[in-house]
């Protein structure tokens, strides 16, 4: 190899090394972009939730309190009624993450929301919390993995009733 090769070779290898860093350092920012993203939403999810949990604490005690018309996300009464199925059911892996007892004012709360609302999933939850209001539990298992899916489920399906 002359000296000339030697040189293009060594420019060649160059650029390949600042083509790499250059790629990974876009790549970094790139991650550390969507963690930032990421913690922002999971901010104003966790700001909502807890939001929509404080009206729906206070329908449970005032039920006439109609005030709560588009304050309540929709995976807030997922999740409640999801935790209000859980008291009811055994999970295969014995996980079960949050129990809250199916009282009547507590589903009477969760109807008025969804009544109010136009959420993806009204008529599904209207028909468990019917069930529910009537104290039938009977599909317990069913309504809860159903509601577990909801919410991105992975552990803690449910198996058999309690």
């Amino acid at each position: 190899m002359n000296c000339s090769e030697e040189e293009t070779m060594k420019k060649i290898s160059y650029k390949n090394k600042n083509i790499i860093v250059f790629g990974v350092a876009i790549a970094l920012a790139l991650i550390i972009s969507s963690l930032v993203v990421r913690t922002y939403n999971n901010r104003d999810r966790e700001k909502k939730s807890d939001e929509g949990i404080e009206y729906i604490l206070q329908l449970e005690e005032n039920p006439s309190n109609l005030s709560i018309k588009g304050k309540v996300p929709e995976y807030v009464i997922i999740d409640r009624m999801h935790r209000m199925a859980n008291s009811k059911i055994i999970a295969e892996d014995g996980e079960v993450w949050g129990i809250l007892e199916p009282e009547w004012k507590k589903i009477n709360a969760l109807k008025i929301c969804i009544e109010s609302e136009s959420y993806k999933n009204n008529k599904k939850l209207l028909d468990i919390l019917e069930r529910w209001s009537k104290n039938d539990f009977s599909n317990a298992v069913e309504e809860h993995n159903y509601l577990w899916r909801l919410l991105g489920g992975t552990i803690g399906k449910a198996n058999k009733l309690k």
